[in-house]
């Protein structure tokens, strides 16, 4: 009977309104679909289904508390706890044993895999498929490697975060970002330092990232923070790295050994592929990025660097961090102390300046001249001065490489040209050439009445 017959017979019906399953009812009903799908559990009334624990992991995964997990997902706050301390525990929730599978065979190469690849399963499966030749699907894959990934990637990423005593670690690392200089977008290269104890970070720009920028990075946290920790964390750039020993043993570049002898500090490198030994620098490379650099306006690099120096002391060292008490500036008030002095000066001789092409195309470094070709007079441009070597940017491109000894300009040589330009050479002269008396003659002769 449809609402015209209802009210054709003049009687009014109430329709019952749509049930809505709330809280404990929408999860019970949710467990009878996937058990009715194929998926067993346990026979344990306070389970839930796979889909509800992966939600509250998921969910925990990015930050959020046990209260707001269960008004997210309708389920009781004591079970979202209960299920967030196995997870801490490393309790295994998991459905009964499932079937046999045609890769337990070679379940320890896969687990292997997985957990060389940080548990990448497209990666895992090109592996399977080129070296075991067993065809699979992603999603089974997938599937197979969950309990690997719950019980020990995600637990292990959590546990990984340590913390040091003051004044025993700092990290550092390079970023790249771009940002507007004199109106251009221009890439740029920012060296980040942080210690480890106090959060307090260090940001250096620079228009490339090479060895000299390395380790004058490093010198200028030195000086920057006022100390020198007991070891330096980094990764394993060329810039500092040569490679390894038969052992495994890290091989460090001389320039970066001879840096740390001089400053008493122990170089230390993060294993291949575990960029999570240096998290804290990590994360703040990207702070950097978004905070500090993300719309950043300059006139020049010198201005962008005034910006960078004035966000570390108004932004970043009053932040404040989770997990942690007081703010980095606080922190670091403890840390100081523990940090070596700082005693100069610095062993790498790198600058960053500006300079202006004069008008026969040469720029001036410490009363030198250096021709920079292909640039028209009054460019400005940053100069990168190495210990022996020049590098010459516009707008963050480079333009010239210079060598301070071979591309000098020297004013005897020059002086040598122009003397051969100016003085008159032994040509012999040519039939055409004519006495000047000639000249005299035929203007006497064509003057006659003129006055």
């Amino acid at each position: 009977m449809n609402e015209n017959q209802i009210k054709s017979v003049g009687r009014t019906l109430k329709v019952p309104p749509k049930r809505t399953l709330i809280g404990s009812q929408k999860m019970g009903k949710l467990r009878d679909q996937t058990h009715n799908e194929g998926f067993h559990f346990k026979r344990r009334p306070d389970m839930l289904p796979l889909e509800a624990i992966n939600r509250i992991r998921v969910l925990s995964e990015w930050g959020m508390g046990s209260k707001a997990i269960a008004k997210s997902t309708g389920i009781s706050r004591n079970t979202v706890r209960k299920y967030l301390s196995h997870f801490q525990t490393l309790t295994p929730i998991s459905s009964e044993v499932q079937r046999p599978s045609r890769l337990d065979s070679f379940r320890d190469q896969i687990h292997e895999w997985f957990l060389a690849c940080r548990g990448h399963c497209p990666v895992v499966l090109r592996k399977i498929q080129s070296e075991l030749g067993v065809s699979i699907s992603l999603r089974q894959l997938q599937k197979y490697c969950q309990p690997w990934r719950t019980q020990e990637l995600h637990v292990k990423e959590m546990t990984q975060r340590y913390e040091v005593p003051p004044g025993d670690e700092m990290q550092i690392d390079f970023g790249f970002d771009e940002v507007l200089i004199a109106g251009v977008k221009t890439r740029i290269c920012v060296f980040v330092a942080v210690l480890s104890y106090s959060r307090r970070v260090f940001a250096k720009l620079y228009p490339v990232e090479n060895q000299a920028a390395w380790l004058n990075g490093i010198e200028s946290a030195f000086e920057y923070f006022s100390g020198v920790p007991v070891a330096v964390v980094s990764d394993n750039t060329r810039c500092l790295v040569d490679g390894r020993a038969e052992h495994g043993q890290t091989i460090f570049n001389r320039r970066y050994l001879q840096l740390s002898r001089y400053w008493q500090f122990v170089p230390v490198n993060c294993k291949p592929y575990r960029a999570k030994t240096k998290g804290k620098v990590e994360r703040m490379v990207g702070y950097v990025k978004t905070s500090c650099l993300s719309g950043l306006e300059a006139t020049d690099l010198h201005d962008a660097q005034k910006q960078v120096d004035a966000w570390m002391r108004m932004v970043a060292d009053v932040r404040r961090i989770d997990g942690l008490e007081g703010r980095p500036i606080d922190r670091y008030q403890a840390e100081v102390m523990a940090l070596k002095p700082y005693m100069g000066p610095n062993l790498s001789q790198l600058r960053l300046e500006t300079r202006k092409i004069d008008i026969s195309g040469r720029i001036q470094i410490d009363g030198v001249q250096y021709l920079v070709p292909g640039t028209d007079a009054g460019t400005v441009v940053d100069v990168f001065i190495e210990e022996e070597a020049i590098a010459v940017f516009l707008h963050g491109q480079c333009i010239a490489q210079l060598n301070r000894t071979a591309d000098a300009y020297q004013a005897s040589t020059f002086k040598h040209r122009q003397k051969e330009i100016w003085e008159p050479s032994n040509v012999q002269s040519s039939g055409l050439d004519r006495p000047l008396r000639e000249y005299d003659r035929f203007i006497e002769e064509n003057s006659h009445g003129r006055c």
